[in-house]
């Protein structure tokens, strides 16, 4: 009877340490999908990112464009009013 009662301690036993063994698996198993979920997010903030700082380059370059040529413009429509209001002096005279 003894040793009946020592095996079924043994398995118990036995049991036990499978039983810890699935559940830190179990654990383990969690803690890479946690880690696979966060790195998907962070891929995709990255991707975000680099979609957000092709924006902003091309706002930069529009702005740039703008500065450039906005004195042009200016000066330009200065010219033809200037040149309208000639026109319509002169066609007084």
């Amino acid at each position: 009877m003894n040793s009946d009662q020592n095996n079924e301690e043994c398995l118990v036993e036995q049991l036990r340490k499978e039983l810890h063994s699935l559940k830190a698996e179990k654990e383990r198993d969690g803690i890479k999908l946690i880690l696979e979920k966060e790195e998907m997010e962070i891929a995709k903030k990255e991707e975000e990112l680099k979609h957000f700082r092709a924006r902003v380059q091309l706002r930069r370059e529009k702005i740039q464009k703008y500065v450039i040529f906005y004195p042009l413009v200016v000066t330009l429509s200065g010219i033809v009013n200037n040149i309208d209001h000639f026109l319509v002096v002169n066609s007084h005279t």
